[in-house]
């Protein structure tokens, strides 16, 4: 589906994109000692692909970056292929 397919009102929908790093299994009595500093590692090496989901729902993956000082992501795969399979 192309942008001019859909109606007007959807172009300026806000839809929040969130950005999975890392998953971290915590007991609940590790979670509660969490505090200001604690460092948390995952099993991800740095430079790892980025899985991307709105509502919930998987759309794609990306590599993270940093421009202007800023940690960002550049997309690389939209839709292609599950979760499971990709970063």
């Amino acid at each position: 589906m192309d942008l001019q397919d859909c109606p007007q009102y959807v172009h300026n929908l806000a839809l929040p994109v969130e950005l999975e790093l890392a998953s971290i299994p915590l007991a609940l009595c590790e979670a509660l000692r969490l505090e200001e500093g604690t460092v948390l590692k995952t099993n991800q090496p740095p430079g790892a692909l980025v899985n991307l989901s709105a509502g919930g729902v998987w759309f794609g993956v990306a590599e993270p970056m940093i421009m202007d000082g800023k940690l960002c992501v550049r997309m690389l795969r939209i839709g292609e292929a599950s979760p499971s399979t990709t970063a």
